[in-house]
């Protein structure tokens, strides 16, 4: 059972949210009840009960106890969800030394709490005691991590986005000859910033008939008495709380939103979802509601200001006047359909471990969200097209937007590439075993070392059904010849053998070569096993195109790690400027200070300065790159297999790589490129020079990889592999 925790029934958008998320909950067969500290004389509904306590009395601590003590009695697996302050604050201490699970949302980027000296270690302390913290937005997240800071661990930290109950489309009347008819929605308080929206109707009355606030609040006399002052008794209205806002946001021509801060704009959702144009404040969880400028939207930065606010609102009319109702409402309802009540009641039965049972959880876990967005994205985008319940959990990033926008559900986990601090691994192990715990996935997709490592430990302790753990190459640790690499390489070694002891897992590997180093110790049979080779090329992205006229363009893309070959591209490149060789050797990349393999940046800087070699930084735009080019190379001491060839063969250019696995496997030698010795400039320049100074080789080459590249890689045929492996271990 769930029982949520909610000052009042009365109020806008966490209060209409708890009372929307408890009858859907039981729609679905979840039991579910709200417990609110004061009824405010309203009717409640059944499953609804109230402490009869104010919202601030302390008694809701012993009354909250005796309510939640025996509710357990009844229902051991009790869930109790609390929203805003005084719940959050009460919950955490009627709760001690009692066994239940504890979650709270957090509402807001902003409260009161964080201006009182000391209060963050209490803070901290109240946090700790929930398993978690549920933020409403990306900008709530943000603002809270920045607040705990290291006192919340980070995956107990998740985003739930807030959905909106959206209303039907109505497009409004042509605003061309007549006031305009202002609307909003909210608490009479001055976190809503309703006297500089006030004070900016005042400075346009002439081209406003009529602006209604509804909501209550303790600046209800304030308010009052400013419209009174500015003579807007005959345009403004407080009629309220109304249980019919839907009403007033349609019969309104534009929705004026002043918030000094929000932590998910509910009302701004819903009141687009009608076809409502919107005026907001450029504040976190209001951006990220309403999207960018646009015909539906006008932003206000300075949202203390009144000049600004007299300008957006002029703006805003101006829009109305141009664009035409018709648009207006289409951009502002197409904006609000991104935010559904059910996707929203999904993930938050997926916080508690609940689920659609016909749906299967599949979730991978990957160390970069970067790395799941250019490497896993489509395999994930097809597993759910095909019935999955498909999650992300990765280590923080700026692509975790992307996953996001994606519409997927994302865990935040402390993964790093390269740490290797002993208590920062275990809590990276704990937190991937908590979130096995709490979500119970039937499918976890391990990629990359640390996550397949830990993740297929966590996997068999916590008896995750099905395990795939991607092999995306044996990395760094298989090259190192020290005494310190061969340790290093024993131990993990060892942890992939205690990992790989689940009775129900594939290894996935994109190259034989690996496939045989970690069957030869061991650490697996061969029945675990599957060849898989690679994440597969996008061939609609990567076209295949005639090369370029003039001097030949060589290209390598790559980060710029001493195991990618940068030096000896580099060495390659002046052993070819001595012979007079006519090439211009050009960079996709850019140094990686998290990896001990990088080169450092004043290595960078030299290279800029003494060699021809042109450093363009990283592209997001790789085939765009290769079809500016003529050769394709990387020279690097061992890969998963190179995606780099796989794009360059796809594109129809001749591939210059290094016989080493997961390079030599992306060509056939002599037929769509050259394989060379690893760490010899001199081969490889040789190579660079056949191919500059052969046309007709190089371009034959170039159209025998795309054939191959269409035969081996597609995309479609890797995702094939992969859906296959899913089906296999679900049977």
């Amino acid at each position: 059972m769930i029982l949520h925790v909610i000052t009042t029934p009365s109020g806008g958008g966490a209060e209409v949210l708890v009372r929307e998320l408890n009858q859907r909950n039981q729609a679905q067969g979840v039991e579910s009840a709200i417990v609110f500290f004061s009824g405010d004389g309203r009717s409640l509904k059944p499953n609804e009960v109230s402490l009869d306590s104010g919202a601030r009395s302390v008694s809701n601590i012993f009354k909250l106890r005796s309510e939640i003590s025996r509710l357990r009695k009844q229902h051991p697996d009790l869930i109790v969800h609390a929203h805003l302050t005084w719940p959050f604050i009460y919950v955490a201490l009627a709760t001690l030394f009692l066994r239940v699970r504890l979650f709270y949302t957090e509402h807001n980027t902003y409260n009161r709490r964080r201006e009182i000296p000391g209060f963050r270690l209490i803070d901290r302390f109240l946090y700790s005691r929930y398993e978690r913290v549920i933020c409403i937005s990306d900008g709530v997240h943000k603002s809270l991590l920045s607040w705990i800071g290291q006192g919340l661990s980070a995956g107990r930290l998740i985003t739930v986005p807030n959905g909106a109950q959206l209303h039907g489309l109505k497009v409004r009347t042509p605003v061309n000859d007549r006031g305009i008819s202002l609307v909003s929605v909210g608490s009479l308080t001055e976190k809503k910033n309703f006297t500089v929206a006030i004070e900016a109707v005042s400075q346009l009355r002439d081209r406003i008939a009529e602006y209604v606030i509804v909501g209550e609040g303790g600046e209800r006399t304030k308010l009052e008495d400013l419209i009174n002052s500015r003579g807007l008794c005959d345009i403004m209205a407080l009629p309220g709380w109304s249980d019919d806002v839907e009403g007033y946001l349609c019969r309104a021509d534009v929705q004026l939103i002043p918030s000094q801060w929000e932590g998910f704009g509910l009302v701004a959702a819903e009141g687009m979802s009608t076809g409502l144009p919107v005026v907001v404040s450029d504040v976190d969880g209001l951006r990220e509601v309403v999207g960018p400028e646009s015909e539906a939207v006008t932003l206000v930065p300075e949202y203390q200001s009144i000049s600004a606010w007299v300008n957006a609102i002029s703006e805003a009319i101006t829009k109305c006047e141009k664009s035409g109702p018709p648009e207006i409402s289409m951009a502002a309802s197409s904006q609000a359909g991104k935010f559904s009540l059910d996707k929203m009641v999904s993930g938050y039965l997926d916080a508690y471990g609940m689920r659609n049972p016909k749906q299967s959880i599949l979730l991978f876990v990957v160390n970069c969200p970067a790395f799941f967005i250019s490497h896993r994205l489509t395999i994930a985008l097809a597993a759910r097209e095909q019935g999955y319940d498909v999650r992300i959990a990765t280590g923080p990033g700026e692509q975790v937007n992307a996953i996001i926008d994606h519409g997927f559900y994302h865990h935040l986990l402390p993964l790093s590439r390269s740490g290797q601090r002993f208590w920062a691994e275990m809590k990276t192990f704990m937190e991937i075993k908590r979130l096995f715990k709490s979500l119970k996935p039937d499918i976890v997709h391990l990629v990359t070392i640390k996550p397949v490592i830990y993740g297929s430990i966590a996997g068999r302790l916590e008896k995750v059904p099905s395990v795939v753990a991607a092999v995306s190459g044996l990395g760094t640790v298989f090259l190192a010849d020290s005494m310190l690499g061969r340790i290093r390489r024993k131990v993990v070694l060892t942890m992939y053998r205690l990992g790989f002891r689940h009775p129900n897992l594939r290894v996935i590997f994109q190259n034989n070569d690996d496939r045989s180093v970690l069957e030869s110790t061991g650490a697996l049979e061969n029945s675990q096993s599957r060849l898989v080779r690679g994440a597969g090329v996008d061939l609609d992205k990567c076209e295949f195109k005639e090369e370029p006229e003039g001097t030949p363009i060589v290209v390598m893309a790559a980060r710029l790690l001493k195991d990618k070959g940068i030096r000896e591209f580099v060495e390659a490149s002046e052993i070819l400027a001595r012979r007079g060789v006519a090439v211009t050797f050009r960079v996709l990349g850019d140094v990686d200070p998290h990896n001990r393999s990088s080169v450092s940046t004043a290595d960078l800087e030299h290279w800029k300065k003494t060699t021809g070699v042109e450093f363009l930084g990283y592209r997001e735009e790789i085939a765009e790159q290769y079809a500016q080019a003529n050769i394709v190379c990387l020279p690097s001491y061992r890969e998963g297999l190179s995606k780099s060839l796989l794009e360059g063969a796809a594109c129809g250019r001749a591939l210059v790589t290094t016989d080493v696995p997961g390079c030599r496997d992306a060509l056939e030698p002599g037929k769509t490129g050259i394989l060379v010795p690893v760490k010899d400039p001199v081969a490889l320049a040789d190579a660079i020079q056949e191919l500059a100074e052969n046309p007709t080789q190089r371009r034959s080459m170039g159209k025998s990889g795309r054939v191959l590249a269409e035969e081996e890689f597609s995309t479609e045929k890797i995702v094939g592999q992969h859906l296959a492996i899913y089906r296999e271990l679900c049977k």
